[in-house]
């Protein structure tokens, strides 16, 4: 007896076949709707827990999606008949919300936050614009804002002595002190796992702790950062950079070798960048969403991609300029840069913001902070409040910034909102489902000030949706 797994995501009305291997049978481990699966030419209607034995051995099926929306479907085959999981003893069962892109998972989690009104007046920014910049920085003795990058919600930029924390609207909002002072500094991200920053400087890399700005050197290599470009980015627990300039008998181009420090290890390993026929150039900029590097001269709007793990060229790309790397995010079309002394937050694409609301705990206006909404929404007058009628869960989804940005399936991770439309306080529970897979729309009426409880799956506190 032998069975596996087999993961597939059906798009709406097309056939997929799948190969199989001499199978005897076929279980529906998991499908949040019923499927198609086609065996020599016999349609079968399958569901979730339904198993089907072949009356010979079998090397393809099909199956098909009757729905016009994508799903998950998790299929086991094999030979010999379906192995089920006998258990024995206590039984516990767990709260399960059946989805369109993930089948059935469970333990969703609530947030509970108060939204407000700060402006119903319309912001349109063009592609490749500012629309925030950080005060001028003193970059006395420490060559510009050269380490700077997101985490927590927030930009950090780290010079010869200090960590400086700012919002999205380029506000400072907290400074700590190095315990160490940096010299030369070449570019700088945090690990998404210890929370712990890597900065390229003078003679080496040094880790910093962002609470209490502690340094650690970890790679010590005089004279390090003299072969080094700007900008340096962790991708897959690594530390990655360009190598600026070749010493004598590189028969690379300069700019040519990207430099990968394994996080925790004493090594540098030097692996060229291929594929590209013309002047490789010194910045280094990171697009995750879509799995590049980007190389760009200081100032140019021209940038070119690499694979960020094979290191193979894509193709030429136009984002806003930077003179030391950058970080892109295509969700909250966002693309954070360095201007020499200052830190620039710049679109992507042309976006049109509908109002500016905020957002806070409760009554704790301490905990206050603003965003604005991309959308089509409109306003009411209702019992002396303001209301704001559109799409009221991507509105509340765009204030809690969690996820790297909105989803275009968010409705497939929300399962309940409770709130006030200024006449009721409301319920939408989609029980053990996601509101996309009730069929339900965002179509709604939220009072401005009031407070939301919203329930979604655990999948969308990720970037990776």
């Amino acid at each position: 007896m032998s069975q596996r797994d087999i993961v597939k995501y059906l798009e709406p009305g097309l056939a997929v076949n799948v190969p199989l291997n001499s199978d005897e049978f076929v279980y529906v481990k998991d499908a949040p709707r019923e499927i198609d699966v086609t065996i020599n030419q016999q349609v079968l209607k399958m569901e979730r827990g339904d198993k089907s034995r072949f009356s010979a051995p079998v090397d393809e099926l099909v199956l098909l999606n009757p729905h016009d929306v994508r799903i998950r479907v998790v299929l086991t085959v094999g030979r010999g008949d379906y192995e089920k999981l006998v258990v024995s003893g206590e039984l516990s069962l767990a709260e399960n919300i059946r989805t369109n892109a993930l089948g059935s998972i469970n333990m969703p989690v609530e947030f509970t936050k108060t939204f407000g009104l700060v402006s119903d007046v319309q912001v349109v920014h063009a592609a490749n614009t500012v629309i925030s910049a950080t005060p001028i920085i003193d970059v006395t003795g420490s060559n510009f804002a050269r380490a700077f990058f997101e985490w927590d919600n927030k930009i950090y930029l780290i010079d010869n002595t200090h960590i400086y924390i700012y919002d999205y609207a380029a506000n400072l909002v907290g400074t700590k002190a190095l315990s160490n002072s940096l010299q030369y500094i070449c570019g700088g991200d945090v690990d998404p796992v210890s929370g712990n920053a890597y900065v390229v400087e003078r003679n080496g890399i040094v880790r910093i702790n962002l609470y209490n700005g502690d340094v650690f050197s970890v790679y010590n290599e005089a004279g390090f950062y003299f072969g080094c470009g700007l900008g340096a980015h962790i991708v897959g627990g690594e530390l990655v950079f360009i190598r600026a300039k070749t010493t004598a008998g590189d028969s690379y181009k300069a700019n040519e070798v990207l430099y990968r420090y394994p996080l925790g290890a004493d090594e540098v390993n030097a692996l060229p960048l291929t594929g590209f026929g013309g002047n490789y150039t010194q910045n280094l900029s990171i697009d995750r969403e879509r799995g590049e590097l980007l190389q760009s001269g200081s100032g140019s709007n021209v940038y070119q991609a690499f694979d960020m793990r094979s290191q193979r060229y894509l193709g030429e790309r136009s984002f806003a300029p930077t003179h030391s790397g950058g970080y892109l995010s295509r969700k909250k079309n966002n693309f954070i840069t360095s201007k020499n002394n200052s830190i620039e937050v710049c679109t992507v694409d042309a976006i049109e913001y509908a109002a500016r609301l905020y957002i806070q705990d409760g009554e704790d206006e301490t905990t206050r902070r603003e965003f604005s909404i991309a959308g089509d929404y409109g306003f009411l007058s209702r019992n002396g409040g303001v209301v704001l009628r559109g799409n009221i869960v991507a509105a509340i989804l765009q204030g809690l910034d969690i996820g790297g940005g909105l989803a275009s399936n968010y409705l497939d991770y929300v399962v309940s909102l409770k709130y006030t439309d200024g006449n009721y306080t409301l319920l939408r529970d989609a029980g053990s489902s996601s509101f996309a897979y009730r069929g339900y729309e965002d179509i709604g009426e939220l009072l401005l000030e009031s407070e939301v409880t919203i329930r979604l799956l655990p999948q969308y506190l990720t970037a990776q949706i």
